[in-house]
């Protein structure tokens, strides 16, 4: 990109005036002259250092810090107009048009869409929205956020949690003698009462109860990386307390954690938890790990009725039918299968993930949820339903 791009007459000049006005739309009130100061500082820095360009724009129009992860998400997309200068499919879905839907869900993190390292959009469809065009890719992240120790905010929520905890029951095929029941057992009665000279006292039987497995799947691609965090501190609060919980991640591979997450120690199972998923917070192959998980190493667990959470964004790559199919396979399996999507769940498909429209058809249960508290209520719900 040269400097006598921004010029009046240039695209990339109002890409930017867009990307300004775009920000207004997200409550930002940024003023005429501030938008100057923006274009100046664009002029000064250039397009050839994107984290250069970043750091002068938000110190330009960026007044809070909840505001950043907002225009994070908004200049990524700016960058993406950028790319697409001379793509007439690109120029059909403006900047506004895209921030539209972070304006429905502000109250939460944007989802920071990855594509590819080229930024190659020539497979997609003329016309197709710009969030499908780029959301999904199946490239491993370069590089990742290190993990950070938990806050004493963050331990009291799981401490909050594990006091509240208990698991789901399912009715065993075995058998306990109590005095109390419906079903009599009069063999075992005169088993008893074999020293007597008559009977003296009845027995009955009852069903044994056992802890339901449960089974965990996380997307930790790069559009949950907000909620990777989260996601794990609830999924080790689970499996430290139960040897019923199965925990497995993916993004491009699929990942059993449950080894880790077990360690009583948190900062420690977290950490290692981190390690072994590699290709958390890069691309996504959401079908591919489905499929592998129900004919791999969930064929064995999914035949004990296993509860099943299934916690992603519907972003992923390839078929639809190839993705379709994978659900409806995880769905009949489960007992129940819930989904847990990161924020308010769509109510139209239109600009949503491809994934959605599959997985509300296929989950028997779907919670809205993205913070910890809310996926312990989601959880404690379900069990009082149970």
């Amino acid at each position: 990109m040269v400097r006598e791009a921004l010029t009046p007459d240039g695209q990339a000049f109002r890409n930017l005036l867009l990307f300004c006005r775009a920000l207004n739309t997200l409550g930002f009130q940024i003023s005429a002259q501030e938008e100057e100061v923006a274009l100046q500082s664009a002029l000064l820095v250039g397009f050839s250092d994107p984290l250069m360009l970043r750091s002068a724009l938000a110190a330009a129009l960026v007044k809070s810090r909840e505001q950043m992860p907002l225009f994070e998400a908004a200049f990524r997309q700016f960058l993406l107009s950028l790319r697409g200068i001379k793509d007439a499919r690109l120029a059909q879905n403006t900047l506004t048009a895209n921030v539209a839907r972070f304006r429905q869900e502000k109250h939460r993190h944007p989802q920071l869409f990855f594509s590819s390292p080229h930024g190659d959009t020539s497979d997609c469809a003329a016309g197709e929205p710009l969030s499908r065009q780029v959301g999904a890719s199946v490239f491993v992240a370069d590089q990742r956020k290190t993990y950070v120790a938990l806050t004493t905010w963050e331990r009291e929520e799981m401490a909050r949690f594990q006091q509240r905890l208990a698991f789901p029951k399912r009715r065993s095929r075995r058998v306990r003698i109590t005095r109390r029941g419906k079903r009599m057992e009069l063999a075992e009665s005169i088993r008893r009462s074999r020293t007597a000279s008559e009977l003296t006292e009845l027995f009955y039987s009852s069903r044994k109860s056992r802890e339901k497995p449960f089974i965990l799947l996380l997307d930790l691609s790069g559009s949950m990386a907000p909620y990777t965090r989260t996601l794990l501190r609830f999924a080790h609060v689970l499996a430290s307390c139960s040897k019923h919980v199965e925990v497995f991640a993916f993004s491009v591979v699929l990942t059993r954690l449950t080894r880790a997450l077990t360690l009583s120690a948190r900062d420690r199972a977290l950490s290692d938890a981190y390690l072994l998923a590699k290709d958390a917070e890069g691309g996504t192959r959401l079908t591919e790990s489905l499929t592998d998980f129900v004919r791999g190493e969930g064929k064995s667990l999914l035949q004990r009725d296993a509860l099943v959470w299934l916690a992603t964004d519907g972003l992923f790559t390839g078929s639809e039918d190839a993705f379709s199919n994978a659900v409806q396979a995880l769905a009949r399996r489960a007992h129940p299968l819930v989904w847990i999507y990161p924020g308010i769940i769509p109510q139209s498909t239109s600009d949503a993930p491809r994934g959605i429209a599959h997985l509300r058809r296929s989950a028997h249960i779907a919670h809205s949820a993205q913070t910890f508290d809310e996926l312990a209520d989601a959880y404690l719900s379900d069990l009082c339903g149970d």
